[in-house]
């Protein structure tokens, strides 16, 4: 009887993994091409204007910050990706813990509240309950993509920082 009712709840746990991983493929490929969408705003805008597509880069800070927090989507989607081979390998769990957590924590910074939503539901989601084995870090930060993923989190919060400072000192 425990059999069953563990198997039935080990198939439902596969599904929501796999449900989770599909909204996370979503948010990574969103991530990645968030560029592409400002440098659409700023070429509409440089028609409309007549001026060069660069132009309001140069002269307007804001827009400027905002060029800068768009150009960050690329890294937060390669740290997502890193996140999801990790939870579907069922490897190093707590680094796509930490991984999404401080894309979440960036994208709060910079107050894109819908997508830091999404991140922290894939994380509510994807992690199993068990206790957090921190041996299991020490032993993740031996391979190179986790401890790539981690650098990079951690540099796209600290630019996150910068860029809510200085829109706030304008």
């Amino acid at each position: 009887m425990k059999e069953k009712l563990q198997k039935k709840n080990n198939k439902k746990k596969k599904k929501v993994v796999k449900r989770e991983l599909s909204i996370l493929k979503i948010v990574t490929i969103f991530l990645k091409v968030t560029p592409i969408f400002f440098l659409i705003y700023l070429y509409i805008t440089s028609l409309t204007s007549g001026e060069k597509i660069l132009t309001p880069i140069i002269n307007n800070p804001s827009i400027t910050i905002a060029f800068i927090a768009a150009m960050l989507g690329p890294f937060c989607g390669i740290c997502c990706e890193i996140a999801g081979n990790n939870i579907k390998e069922k490897n190093n769990i707590i680094f796509s813990e930490i991984l999404l957590g401080t894309i979440a924590l960036s994208q709060l910074i910079v107050l894109n509240i819908i997508l830091a939503g999404v991140i922290v539901y894939i994380m509510y989601k994807s992690y199993d309950g068990s206790k957090i084995n921190f041996n299991n870090f020490k032993d993740g930060l031996k391979e190179k993509k986790n401890l790539r993923g981690l650098i990079i989190s951690i540099f796209i919060v600290s630019i996150s920082i910068i860029c809510t400072y200085l829109m706030i000192k304008i």
